[in-house]
This record gives C-alpha cells, structure tokens and sequence, in this order.
C-alpha cells in the first residue's frame, strides 16, 4: 500500500491554492497520479464537478489498500486503514476522520452518486495530513505527492534549538499556548506513523538532547537539553486524534531532588518543633491558579493525595517516605504559600493507625502492667508533646477530657 494516498482519501481538490477551473468540454479525461504512479480507474472516470474534481471511492482507494464499505441506509462511505477511519456521507459539506470533523473546503462539493457511482472529493484531506496536491493544467492531471522527510528539518520559531515535527511529517495542525505552574507550548499534529516519531527521536539524539529513560514510556518519550524538556506524546494523551510535542521547561526541584520547586521560590527554613521535623518552603506572591498546578504536578511526579489529612486550603501528597504539604496563604500562618517536605507518617506495627513520635524508639512495657501495649520515651527530651497531640488530632483522634489532666493526655478514635 502506498504511504502517501493510504493516509487519507476523503479530501476535495483544490487546484494549488484555487479552485479548478471549469472546463469548457468536460469530456476531456481528468488524471490522477500519486508519487509519478498514474492511477487506473475502471468504468466511471474522475470528473470535474463546480470547479473541484471527484473520483470514484472504489476505483482508487481500495487499489491503494483502504478497506471501502458503502451504507445505503446512511448512504455513507467509510474508509479504513490502520490508522485512520474516515466516514463521508453523501451531499454532507463535511467528512469525519478519527473522530474529527473537517470542512470540504469553501465552497464545498459534497461526495454524490453519479450513474450509480459514488464519487467522492479528493485533496481537502490530503493536504490537512500533509500531501502536496497540484495540478497539471497541460496534461489535466491532479498530481498528488505523499508527505517526505524534509532535506531541511524546520526548527520551532520561539524554541531554536527544538526541531519542528511538521518537517519530518504532516503540516501542523494546531498550536495551544497554556500557562500552567511552567509555561508549555503544545505543538498538535495529525495521527504520525511510528517511523516518523523514530526519524525525530533520532535526530533529536544526534543533536545533543537526552532521553529520560525513567520518565519515558510506551507511546511517551521524554527529551532534556540544558534547562528545557520536550515530550512526544505519540497515542494521544492529551488531544485525541493528534500526536503532541510538548515543549517546557526543566522542573526546579527543592533540596534532595524529589519535591519539584514552585514558581515564586522566596527562601526556606528548618521546621522545627514539631512531631517530625521537615523543611518549610515559603513561597510568595502564588495564586490559587498556580497552587492547583502545583498539586496537579505533584500527581504527575506520582505523589499520591492523602484525602484523609487534606481539608481546604491544606493539601497533603504522599510518595514513598516523603509527605508534602501545601498550605496556602489563607492556612498559613505568615500570608505566604508553605510547603513542608517531611517523612511520611510511621504507624506501631502493632497499631497501624497510631503513629510513632519522632526520634523514638519502641519499648514495650511488660505484660502484667495490664495496661495494653506502652511505648515509654525519657522525659519530654525525645518528643515534643504538643506537637505530638497535634498530629494525633490531624488524624482524626478526640481529646477524653473527662480522663486528661495532671500531665496525662488521652485521645480516642473509633
């Protein structure tokens, strides 16, 4: 099956960037060629209708390896290859590919039944994924080129070192500015066969970006370079129906490489006095627009909420031993957003939903004390209890008042 027409065969021909003229006679024969590869149509023969040429569904696609199902009922034609389905239904000015609806160009000549054939516009389609139409106006004959490698990689006007995928593969199709907690460009494509994906992945090598193994995956392929990154979302993550480059910048980690920074970073400061000593982050000047990036990054660096701790405007995240807190500047004590990176909660083995103070060591007092299980800590120097009582009541546990008093703290759940 050949490349360049099996990519689509749904599009209206327009004759370089005009309409074709109508003919005078219109017996005279109407060509079509695809890589210099004159096409043989059987019976009824390409024709000219309001300016635009028609072809036969049957006599070009199913040649060039499209499966071609017609629907007398819907009168729809649907053609199929591996990747694309395209339904085109007769006198309709639009036609679906992938789920995406596009115009038969303006003004459009929808597909219609001529002597019992459905005929069927040619190169609205075929440019939209990136095929050179034109016309021979000596010969009369539509000569259609499949999409190449470009001899000339185009780069991304705002990103000069980030080769443009267009110039492997298909025009671009669309482009999205967001402003997320890093700005990202989406560059949005039409579906790219994999072999064009690996041609870009390649030269992105040779260039001098690196792969991020540990962020890569199936489908996903993550490139770094000085303080940038760039994503080739192949499957369509984000935008269905395309393939998506994503260009943004390298993320700010805070000190030990595991909790991405925030935009705004004022200082920060050891934590001290509580339960389980952390770092608290101070950020200023962050708006809740930027907080719930923020949070939404974290889950992308699989932190996992903690729905039980959070509450509003106080956002817990857990990966492994380590727990972030974001507060923001209405839960914070001083006006600015705090993060606190701190070692996930420890719980008694024998009690999983009691957690063990920092620093300390189980000791369990002996049987016949008749008391249940005791940890006993010296003094009030291995803990501090205030902050202790603290987290117990985060996680959900009741002061007893009617059994608290001279240096005695009782708390219950459930």
């Amino acid at each position: 099956m050949k490349r360049g027409i099996a990519l689509v065969l749904a599009a209206l021909l327009s004759i370089g960037s005009a309409a074709v003229p109508v003919w005078g006679s219109m017996s005279a024969p109407i060509y079509v060629t695809v890589d210099n590869v004159l096409v043989q149509f059987v019976g009824q023969q390409p024709l000219i209708i309001d300016g635009r040429t028609m072809v036969p569904v049957r006599g070009v696609f199913e040649e060039l390896g499209f499966d071609v199902e017609w629907k007398e009922e819907t009168r729809t034609v649907t053609l199929k290859d591996d990747l694309h389905t395209i339904y085109i239904v007769q006198d309709q000015p639009t036609f679906l590919m992938n789920g995406a609806t596009f115009d038969l160009n303006d003004p459009p000549v929808p597909a219609q039944n001529v002597g019992g054939r459905v005929l069927v516009p040619l190169a609205a389609v075929l440019r939209s994924v990136g095929y050179t139409v034109g016309w021979n106006d000596g010969s009369r004959t539509v000569v259609v080129t499949s999409p190449t490698t470009s001899a000339e990689i185009a780069y991304y006007a705002d990103y000069p070192a980030i080769p443009d995928l267009g110039s492997f593969s298909n025009p671009r199709a669309g482009i999205e500015l967001t402003n997320s907690l890093t700005d990202e460009s989406l560059f949005w494509y039409r579906t790219v066969p994999s072999e064009v994906i690996e041609e870009y992945a390649a030269e992105m090598l040779d260039i001098g970006w690196e792969e991020d193994r540990q962020e890569s995956k199936d489908g996903f392929t993550v490139f770094t370079k000085d303080k940038q990154k760039v994503t080739v979302d192949a499957i369509n993550h984000k935008a269905d129906g395309y393939t998506v480059v994503t260009v943004s910048k390298l993320l700010e980690m805070l000190p030990g490489g595991i909790v991405p920074s925030i935009q705004g970073y004022a200082h920060w400061q050891a934590k001290e006095g509580t339960a389980r000593n952390g770092d608290v982050y101070w950020f200023a000047q962050i708006n809740d627009t930027a907080i719930n990036a923020y949070t939404e990054l974290l889950k992308a660096q699989d932190f996992k909420p903690d729905e039980y701790r959070s509450k509003t405007g106080r956002w817990v995240y857990v990966k492994g031993e380590t727990t972030v807190i974001v507060e923001s500047p209405t839960q914070a004590n001083n006006g600015n957003t705090l993060i606190t990176v701190e070692d996930s909660i420890v719980y008694f083995t024998k009690h999983p939903s009691v957690p063990v103070p920092s620093g300390s060591a189980d000791k369990t007092a002996p049987a016949d004390t008749g008391a249940g299980t005791t940890y006993s800590y010296v003094a009030n120097t291995e803990i501090n209890v205030q902050a202790y009582i603290a987290l117990l009541v985060e996680l959900g546990f009741n002061n007893d008042t009617t059994k608290t008093g001279n240096g005695v703290y009782v708390y219950t759940k459930n």
